[in-house]
């Protein structure tokens, strides 16, 4: 089996760092949404990366997360396996005091 195609939508912040608001991820069947988020991660850079992952690289909880539009929540990202094409929205969470 060949790759799968992951549309991201990056909303916010993200896709002004980037100057994009979609992009397309190819990964092999069995990949993690965290997975996605590394690759993510490395292609952009490390302004980028900085908002998405910790030190460690897990993804920090001020990231939505949707897959299919559906919320993901943070502890099942590493569990939810890619295995067909689908559509994962990456939203910033607001802070503020």
């Amino acid at each position: 089996m060949g790759l799968i195609s992951v549309k991201v939508q990056l909303r916010g912040v993200l896709s002004w760092i980037v100057h994009e608001s979609d992009t397309v991820i190819e990964v092999a069947p069995g990949a993690s949404l965290v997975d996605v988020v590394v690759t993510l991660g490395k292609r952009y850079g490390e302004e980028f990366r900085k908002f998405l992952l910790d030190p460690d690289g897990a993804v920090y909880r001020g990231i939505a997360i949707f897959m299919d539009e559906k919320t993901i929540p943070y502890h099942q990202l590493a569990k939810i396996k890619i295995d067909r094409t689908c559509v994962m929205t990456l939203i910033p969470l607001a802070a503020g005091g």
